[in-house]
């Protein structure tokens, strides 16, 4: 999905003039750094800091992707930041951290039924719905802004490049084991 491409493309153009080279490991080091940092804000104690920064940073699971210079330290410095805004009652930032964070990569998208039925809470249908409204909007904002001009260029290569490499439904898809 875009923002992946469009940051890393902003952020080679800082970079490489200063340094002659870039990696986009670059971007992903300090989103892991950043996460790491923001681990403190959203956990209680030691304890729970402690292990979600070996889940985060020395997970087998994770550094693996994280060496292979796959992006999924932004998902997880995107869902962090979007737990961030939800216990500081923000639904508006948070909304806007999850919309970022799904037009990263589809991982992210599982989150939102979830999401959305958290910041409903409950009551009745319109207090839910009232309460969901700017965050709705905020949501589709965010991800409207980055996904719809790739999808507007070209809807085939976007239906493609999205759902079908990654379902196993081309010659030249993804392995699904």
């Amino acid at each position: 999905l875009p923002l992946t491409f469009i940051l890393s493309g902003l952020v080679e153009a800082m970079l490489r003039p200063l340094l002659g080279w870039y990696d986009i490991r670059l971007i992903f080091l300090a989103a892991l750094a950043a996460s790491m940092i923001l681990t403190r804000a959203v956990t209680g104690g030691f304890r729970d800091r402690a292990l979600l920064l070996i889940a985060l940073a020395f997970s087998p699971l994770n550094l693996i992707y994280f060496i292979a210079g796959r992006n999924d330290i932004l998902i997880a410095l995107l869902m962090l930041l979007t737990i961030f805004f939800f216990q500081r009652r923000k639904p508006v930032l948070a909304a806007i951290m999850l919309g970022l964070a799904c037009s990263v990569k589809q991982t992210a998208w599982f989150t939102i039924p979830y999401l959305v039925l958290f910041i409903a809470g409950e009551g009745t249908l319109a207090e839910r719905l009232k309460r969901a409204w700017w965050p709705g909007v905020a949501f589709g904002i965010t991800f409207g802004a980055l996904v719809l001009p790739w999808v507007i260029m070209n809807p085939a290569a976007f239906v493609e490049d999205t759902f079908l490499y990654l379902s196993g439904r081309m010659p030249t898809s993804y392995p699904i084991y």
